[in-house]
């Protein structure tokens, strides 16, 4: 089973990455799943175990994915992008291995 951690990892991190991506696509929804997730990453996990390099970068990343959430909150016309949902899917599959 130790052979398959590396490997396993990196289809984990290649994963979410394009599912973010995937879902950026349907009218900029992939801000609120990511504000979600972000807030779970620090409440649940970086919070209760006391982890202050997990909660600080979580709520990093919860104030500028609610900014982008809050410009296109109405209209729904603004995405992502490649480079900005590729990036927030990187930073949940870092922090979540962290």
């Amino acid at each position: 089973m130790r052979r398959f951690r590396v490997p396993l990892t990196v289809l984990a991190v290649a994963a979410l990455a394009n599912a973010i991506n995937i879902i950026d696509g349907f009218n900029g929804l992939a801000s609120m799943v990511a504000f979600m997730i972000f807030a779970s990453l620090a409440y649940v996990v970086a919070f209760q175990v006391h982890d202050p390099i997990v909660l600080s970068a979580s709520l990093i990343m919860m104030g500028a994915v609610m900014g982008f959430f809050i410009w296109n909150f109405l209209a729904g016309r603004i995405f992502l992008g490649d480079g900005g949902s590729y990036f927030i899917g990187f930073m949940l599959d870092e922090l979540s291995i962290m």
